[in-house]
């Protein structure tokens, strides 16, 4: 792997705001596979030029039964493809990656809602 493509890797801990503490309480970062959506909020902001934040929750479920909410907050969204929300959301996968300057955000659904974005930032919080 070149410096370069090290460089491009990312990083939760460096992109997402909040990882340590999702990390120090979970044990690590989850990948989220079959953990539950409980919750799906698009906002529009700004005046002019629309932008659009995303907030939504997963229900981490740990291999040892144990369930914490997990909040993510993504701010100035580029909706490439974003599915509506139904009465059952199960996430297969969240994953990140970098486009330029933006994140790509890919959350794919066993079932509801799912989504493919790039955005400014990212936060995370229990």
């Amino acid at each position: 792997m070149s410096k370069v493509q090290f460089e491009l890797m990312f990083s939760p801990l460096i992109s997402i705001k909040g990882t340590q503490d999702v990390i120090d309480r979970l044990g690590s970062f989850p990948s989220f596979h079959y953990d539950e959506i409980t919750k799906v909020h698009l906002k529009a902001t700004g005046h002019g030029d629309i932008q659009t934040d995303l907030s939504l929750t997963i229900r981490h479920t740990s291999a040892d039964g144990l369930e914490q909410d997990v909040n993510f907050y993504f701010e100035d969204i580029q909706q490439e493809n974003i599915s509506p929300a139904e009465e059952c959301n199960i996430c297969l996968q969240l994953s990140f990656s970098y486009v330029d300057e933006l994140i790509r955000v890919e959350l794919d659904a066993v079932s509801g809602f799912a989504a493919t974005f790039l955005c400014r930032d990212i936060r995370a919080q229990l």
